[in-house]
């Protein structure tokens, strides 16, 4: 639930409450809390929150465009075919779809 998702460079924990929860104890105490102060702005906090989920789905769309680049690059185009021209498949995939009941 704590862990950093490399997709959107956040925890879901951190999208859904707004901050890092403490590790208790702390592994290194000089580093300030990131824990909300008692007096915080709420408005500021909710601005935050949408920032951090703005900025998350901003890493998504950039990871699936990514993904989407790598995946066509070794694509190749679509054959040029028209109606009426003849084509061979391969239904090596497919010859238990056209097997009649007790055929083996």
């Amino acid at each position: 639930m704590n862990s950093v998702n490399s997709s959107t460079g956040f925890s879901g924990f951190q999208l859904r409450s707004g901050f890092s929860p403490r590790i208790i104890p702390p592994l290194i105490p000089s580093l300030p809390s990131d824990s909300p102060p008692a007096d915080f702005d709420a408005h500021g906090f909710l601005q935050q929150i949408q920032l951090d989920v703005l900025e998350a789905q901003d890493s998504l769309l950039s990871a699936k465009i990514s993904q989407a680049h790598a995946h066509n690059r070794e694509r190749r185009p679509d054959p040029d075919l028209k109606s009426g021209d003849k084509v061979l498949l391969r239904t090596l995939h497919w010859k238990n779809e056209y097997k009649r009941k007790g055929d083996k």
